[in-house]
């Protein structure tokens, strides 16, 4: 099952308490069985009126995804057109990258039965690669492989050990790949459309690095294990100076993410014997010292390459809150205007969400996310009257 409808612009969906009356000459927006919430069809009226509300609101949940699999991390492409998520086959147990663009079917790049992917992430920058962890070669080695919409993906790292975490900034004119292999970082130069790195260097041992929003900077975590100290340090891509931005002992420290505006830098942070995450922020010019913006997070510790989830103009992030109701999460937006957070509604037959993503374009009010309304684990969707 697919559904375009969340990589149309406007809001395409209904209002809270359901479709109102028609006007002469409206129709429903059509959503088929794949609309989860409300229960009826919406009006163009419907969502005029949650537009004009003011405040996010849901206007409609969608499937995206579903079928025997379950699905995981969905995450948008930097322009907002295209989606990846992984698909495991309860059968044969294998994961798989899937992707899918607007007005098109969905893609698995490797659709054998063997080979197992992870760690799918869009690449910052003008052009949008996608870039995983596949064992899809003869040896069943792990190596970064990446791709576009609509081509065939190709492996570009090499050699022993077990390469994984990928960060990828698409240049003007080169590609950067960050990638970890066992527990050392290497940063690796490619010519656009090349397998082969025209430099490929140790930035020495880590845990993982991002790419920035504007390939300036990387956000690296490194760990010395005597002791279990953790340090967030932003390094320039193309030099060697490092700053430490925060530094802490028996705290875990990981999912570095830039803001859009590249101004700060979200991570996810708990201690190592406790299971409360808590979402932090500092700013990346380390004016002000690291700071908790909310406690008690969800976290999918399965998915290290999944971050926090910046609002499209760097306003605040999205997260779901770790409050079990039957199963139910609260999903929540910090607002770090108001320092308040708001929470958005969807429907509590849906269980064990979490992985949300906002569009990153502000004319595209969605987030995706995995979770259940049945058997199987889905992709979904909510569309928004508004992304703030």
């Amino acid at each position: 099952m697919a559904c375009c409808s969340v990589f149309i612009a406007p809001p395409v969906a209904a209002c809270a308490q359901g479709a109102g009356e028609l006007l002469p000459g409206e129709l429903p927006i059509d959503f088929g069985d794949r609309l989860v919430y409300p229960a009826r069809a919406p009006t163009v009226s419907d969502v005029v009126r949650s537009v004009e509300s003011g405040s996010p609101s849901t206007i409609a949940v969608v499937k995206i995804h579903s079928n025997d699999d379950n699905h995981y991390a969905p995450t948008w492409s930097p322009d907002g057109k295209s989606l990846a998520f992984l698909r495991s086959d309860l059968t044969l147990g294998t994961r798989k990258v899937v992707v899918q663009g607007a007005g098109a079917t969905s893609t698995t790049y490797y659709d054998d039965r063997t080979s197992f992917e992870d760690l799918a992430a869009w690449s910052s920058g003008r052009r949008g690669m996608l870039t995983f962890d596949s064992t899809n070669e003869p040896t069943g080695g792990h190596n970064i492989h990446q791709a576009t919409v609509g081509s065939r993906p190709q492996r570009i790292t090499s050699g022993s050990g077990v390469i994984d975490f990928p960060s990828m900034h698409a240049g003007v004119n080169h590609n950067y790949l960050v990638f970890r292999r066992d527990r050392e970082l290497y940063l690796a130069v490619y010519e656009p459309g090349t397998t082969d790195p025209i430099s490929l260097d140790s930035i020495g041992e880590g845990e993982e690095a991002q790419s920035s929003s504007h390939g300036k900077f990387l956000a690296v975590v490194r760990r010395t294990e005597l002791g279990n100290v953790y340090r967030l340090e932003i390094r320039e891509l193309l030099g060697s100076r490092e700053k430490l931005l925060h530094k802490t002992q028996d705290v875990i420290i990981r999912n570095p993410r830039f803001s859009p505006d590249d101004t700060l830098i979200a991570f996810h942070s708990r201690r190592i014997k406790q299971n409360d995450w808590g979402l932090w922020v500092v700013p990346v010019n380390g004016s002000s010292p690291a700071r908790e913006v909310v406690s008690n997070v969800r976290v999918q510790e399965d998915f290290r390459h999944v971050g926090p989830s910046w609002s499209p103009k760097s306003r605040g992030l999205w997260y779901f809150a770790n409050e079990n109701n039957q199963a139910h999460y609260p999903l929540r937006f910090f607002d770090f205007s108001s320092n308040r957070t708001v929470e958005l509604n969807y429907p509590t037959k849906i269980t064990t969400a979490s992985e949300a993503a906002i569009n990153p374009n502000p004319e595209r009010p969605v987030i995706v996310f995995a979770g259940h309304s049945g058997k199987p684990r889905d992709v979904m969707a909510i569309l928004m009257s508004r992304s703030p």
